[in-house]
């Protein structure tokens, strides 16, 4: 179906924590097709299984699957041994990595909290200048308002002194008609007429009402005039005060702007870190793979080496063992022939004369050739031969009936101890045969796959060590180590319970053995210790239901109050 991860909808920014949780996992429809691809990849079906890379399969749904085992595809023999080694190579290459990714991992959390905080001071910058933005919105809006009732008191000011340039022209006809009023009633005062001086008196105090309200309104936008000069004044004031927070708000802005920058150029040196801290933890997967091979063809040669050194000692052993009992037969030898003249020493030995002891052995052994000669120039006069004969006859005969008695006595230890070799034999081969037709019953009735032992060396049974060879139904078989937890139990208690059916012990103790059994496999395994039941006593710790189910009598451990336990009966058909 494709990478777990291609199938994860994700926000981008959480895309490494993905890739680091799924990994190469890889999602196919059913079991049959992510049974293809074991031992290469991490594989999960729709249905929920999980196939690691080392071969255990975990989840799904056992209803599904009939109740019924199923480890993976078996192949051919010859072909399989080869892959389980590489699978063997590749899973401890893949602890290898998964430390050095682990290594990795700690480094790079290491690194996180200086990413966490520098990306908690980028969105605390861009929180501040968020903040700033918002508190600059209203100043410049009120910035603006300023500006345009600024506008409308300059065109105001502009109106006003229009009507004050205005109103002095009118001013000025009028102080004219004034002056020539005051005149004309000084020249009427002068004449006497009274009635032409009362109208002009009146028409004076019309001017003058007309003058003292055009004052009146000269002074109001004089004083209008002043209070909007005021206004643009204070205006002014406001809109340099505003301009300099505005050059003070951008000038924080630019700050925070090279401070993102910087940041984000510290996040990309931070970026090509991390990829070359990647690329040099392939680099080094990829040596310590080329090492590892290396380290086990060196290890191969060295075991090989060591095993013809330890051949060459045992030669070297058996050949001192050789030349030690030579070196004792010889001994023995010389000490029988020189018990043999000793005794045909006369008795009591003669006394050697002084001159003689002087002389030494040379001059006695001249001595002794000089009377040989005497005696063979007197020969053929040989008085005692016949009795010299007869005594070597008789010494021979002794010699020959204690060599026949040592050679019957050598092949009888010999014979006894071919027998006894033999024997020792027969017996191991009639165990072993008895222990593996009960392990191939055993495990074909828990597993519904196929087991038995295997000598390392069949020629030398007593020499070479056993092999439990497991198969369950649909895998291969595999080494007991490469096994998953329940695999492995399946193989001891099968292993077990062989021996027991051999030579029965009369109690057996067994501690949570079905910890790592399913459902199924416990029933299986609670059954055949029920008829295993009938040779021996079993004690059966569990927290099963099968397993209690199918007990003859069930005792409860329960906590009670503090750290102390409560021991509680049950009847015999609690399950």
């Amino acid at each position: 179906m494709g990478r777990a991860v291609d199938l994860v909808r994700h926000e981008p920014v959480y895309a490494e924590v993905f890739r680091y949780v799924f990994g190469d996992t890889l999602v196919f429809d059913n079991l049959a097709n992510a049974r293809r691809e074991l031992g290469r990849c991490r594989a999960v079906t729709l249905e929920g299984d999980l196939l690691e890379k080392s071969g255990a399969m975990t989840g799904g749904s056992l209803q599904q699957r009939g109740g019924q085992l199923s480890f993976g595809r078996s192949s051919e023999g010859d072909e399989a041994e080869p892959l389980r080694r590489r699978l063997l190579e590749l899973g401890e290459s893949l602890l290898a990595c998964r430390r050095r990714e682990h290594e990795l991992g700690q480094a790079l959390e290491a690194q996180r909290p200086q990413l966490l905080q520098a990306q908690q001071r980028q969105a605390a910058l861009e929180a501040e200048r968020s903040a700033a933005q918002r508190s600059l919105a209203p100043q410049r809006q009120r910035q603006e308002q300023r500006a345009e009732r600024l506008a409308q008191l300059q065109q105001a000011l502009q109106r006003d002194q229009q009507r004050q340039s205005e109103l002095e022209q009118q001013l000025t006809p009028l102080q004219n008609q004034l002056a020539a009023l005051q005149q004309q009633e000084a020249t009427a005062q002068a004449s006497g007429d009274g009635a032409h001086w009362q109208g002009l008196q009146q028409e004076l105090e019309s001017a003058d009402q007309a003058l003292g309200a055009a004052r009146q309104r000269r002074d109001a936008l004089l004083a209008e005039r002043r209070e909007r000069s005021l206004a643009a004044e204070r205006l002014r004031s406001q809109q340099e005060s505003l301009a300099s927070e505005e050059q003070r708000l951008v000038a924080a802005v630019n700050a925070l702007v090279a401070e993102r920058a910087g940041w984000k150029e510290r996040q990309q040196a931070d970026q090509s870190k991390r990829t070359a801290l990647e690329s040099q933890q392939s680099e080094l997967q990829t040596r310590f793979g080329e090492r590892r091979r290396a380290r086990d063809a060196a290890e191969a040669q060295l075991g090989a080496q060591r095993q013809a050194l330890q051949q060459k000692q045992w030669e070297l052993q058996r050949l001192a063992e050789e030349l030690a009992s030579l070196a004792e037969q010889q001994q023995r030898s010389e000490q029988q022939r020189l018990s043999q003249l000793e005794r045909e020493l006369p008795d009591p030995l003669p006394e050697l004369p002084e001159a003689v002891r002087e002389a030494g052995l040379e001059a006695l052994q001249s001595e002794l050739r000089s009377l040989q000669a005497r005696l063979e120039a007197l020969e053929p006069v040989n008085m005692l031969a016949l009795e010299e004969l007869e005594q070597l006859e008789q010494r021979l005969a002794d010699l020959e009936e204690r060599l026949a008695v040592l050679s019957t006595e050598r092949e009888e230890l010999l014979l006894r101890i071919e027998t006894v070799a033999t024997l020792r034999q027969e017996a191991f081969l009639e165990a072993f045969n008895a222990v593996d037709g009960h392990f191939r019953t055993i495990f074909a009735e828990l597993s519904d796959g196929e087991g038995h032992l295997q000598l390392e060396n069949p020629e030398a049974p007593l020499e070479g060590g056993l092999t439990l060879v497991a198969h369950p139904k649909g895998k291969a078989v595999r080494r007991l180590a490469a096994m998953s937890g329940g695999e492995k139990s399946l193989t001891a208690l099968s292993f077990l319970f062989a021996l027991q059916r051999f030579r029965p012990s009369p109690f057996y103790a067994l501690d949570e053995v079905d910890s790592f059994l399913d459902g199924v496999n416990v029933e299986r395994l609670a059954g055949l210790i029920a008829r295993q039941a009938d040779a021996a006593q079993f004690l059966v710790v569990s927290h099963r239901r099968p397993m209690i189910a199918a007990a003859t009598r069930t005792i409860g451990v329960t906590q009670a109050r503090g750290a102390h336990t409560q021991v509680v009966g049950l009847p015999p058909a609690a399950a």
